[in-house]
């Protein structure tokens, strides 16, 4: 894609399969670090209609590596208008909704995120556009998600499976064929 403004949102078609489409957002973010202090953040929001139910924000930081988070649709939607979700993200407007907030929580920090509603707000609008709001299942890519789920029998590296009841070293070889989403290494 190419170079975009931000508050700018730009649409791309897979051309190898046309019902693919991608509707990315750039946004200046605020990092808030207290009620005095806010700090600027460029990001990105991208929604793939592949992936229907998700969308990803991505920033960066102090590091050299961006910040990557995947969260519901919904919960973005529905933070529009109302307090909403719980553990690691949550979404809610500023009592005058010109802002949503997001507070994001892992292992590696905490981090309140303030976002302009109104640019927010048309392009989740666009990605609701592209795949309505209870026809996400028509748009799922079920053997991609399964793909990366249960890679093909005999692959090797990280999340490879043997097929069932086969040792890892083949039909011959000792092992206990373990298999399974449960069984695999995370990468």
């Amino acid at each position: 894609m190419g170079d975009e403004k931000k508050g700018s949102h730009g649409i791309a078609h897979d051309a190898q399969q046309a019902r693919r489409v991608w509707l990315e957002q750039r946004l200046e973010l605020r990092l808030v670090l207290s009620e005095e202090c806010k700090v600027p953040l460029d990001a990105q929001f991208t929604y793939a209609s592949h992936e229907p139910y998700a969308v990803r924000l991505v920033f960066h930081l102090e590091t050299q590596e961006p910040v990557h988070w995947v969260f519901a649709r919904d919960l973005l939607t529905e933070g529009m208008t109302r307090m909403t979700g719980h553990a690691d993200v949550r979404v809610w407007p500023s009592p005058d909704e010109s802002t949503l907030c997001l507070l994001l929580e892992s292992q590696q920090g905490r981090a309140l995120l303030e976002a302009p509603a109104a640019n927010l707000g048309h392009w989740l609008a666009l990605t609701h556009e592209v795949v309505p709001t209870g026809q996400e299942g028509r748009f799922l890519d079920v053997d991609s998600v399964l793909e990366q789920l249960l890679p093909t029998p005999g692959a090797s590296g990280p999340g490879a499976h043997t097929a069932p009841n086969e040792p890892a070293d083949g039909p011959e070889s000792p092992g206990n064929g373990a298999w399974g989403p449960g069984n695999s290494e995370q990468g």
